[in-house]
């Protein structure tokens, strides 16, 4: 049996239809398990990193395990896992991580996913990381102003980036799971082409047939509106220095790692939009 940590979120939700479709059974991890949908041959588990006897319990029988969860908690909660699995006798960890694990260590993200890493790494685990790019998913926060002014307003700088479908990442991290051969690797994930966010929608423009505008906010523009969205917290103002870094950052370049361990290419934006059309529209 497999364990999924995040079964409700986009990478998580992904390694349970994945794996479940391949007949594998799963217990699927959630502090609100009445957020998951029942299914044949995924068992529902409470698991609560505030009470470590829940977590305990969900590793109990369990052959491997995936771990994820966002930052700040991410390395505290790979180390809880990494060392119930090692007692409990489970056979592999697959982590998902983040290429911003590849930059300089000056940034919360940063320095929580190394943490995180070095701790499945020690775990005495069979391991795998998964360092995510810049998800597809993403995009979905541009719907509120497509549908109001079929504006495009992102908070990043018009930079390209090599963007990937959450599920080519689930797609990963299930291969990882089941398979043997995944090992000791660590997998750089990106999508298989660079695109700038002006250059998406247009892609967008054309999947909705609509005409959207592109428009580059300002540093300042940007701060006020993510801090109005988010708050004004040193947590969402050193996010957003991350989010409009300059410089050369690890998910522009489109890598092949899903080519090389799925063997086939990875989504294109234009299906990604296709897929999510009616979210954008407000129908979904």
């Amino acid at each position: 049996m497999i364990l999924v940590l995040g079964a409700t979120g986009n990478v998580g939700g992904g390694v349970v239809d994945l794996l479940r479709k391949e007949g594998v059974a799963i217990r699927a991890m959630t502090r609100d398990p009445a957020k998951i949908v029942p299914a044949e041959g995924v068992e529902v588990a409470l698991g609560d990193f505030r009470k470590p006897a829940t977590i305990a319990a969900a590793l109990d029988g369990i052959n491997a395990v995936f771990v994820m969860a966002p930052v700040p908690r991410v390395a505290d909660h790979a180390r809880v896992v990494a060392e119930m699995a090692r007692r409990g006798g489970t056979r592999r960890i697959v982590l998902l991580s983040s290429l911003s694990a590849e930059q300089v260590p000056d940034n919360t993200p940063t320095i929580q996913h190394r943490a995180a890493e070095e701790a499945v790494r020690q775990s005495g685990c069979e391991w795998t990381i998964v360092r995510g790019g810049q998800f597809m998913s993403n995009c979905l926060r541009w719907a509120a102003s497509i549908r109001s002014t079929r504006q495009v307003r992102p908070y990043v700088r018009n930079d390209a980036s090599a963007i990937i479908d959450p599920l080519d990442v689930s797609a990963v991290a299930a291969a990882a799971l089941t398979q043997p051969g995944h090992g000791g690797q660590i997998y750089g994930v990106t999508g298989g082409e660079s695109l700038t966010p002006e250059e998406c929608t247009r892609t967008l423009s054309r999947e909705l047939g609509i005409e959207l505008t592109y428009v580059e906010l300002s540093d300042e523009e940007a701060q006020s509106a993510y801090i109005g969205l988010f708050g004004d917290t040193a947590g969402v103002r050193e996010k957003l220095r991350t989010l409009r870094a300059r410089g050369v950052l690890p998910w522009q370049k489109a890598r092949t790692t899903v080519r090389d361990v799925l063997g086939r290419p990875p989504r294109t934006f234009a299906q990604w939009a296709a897929a999510n059309a009616e979210a954008f529209r407000g129908t979904a």
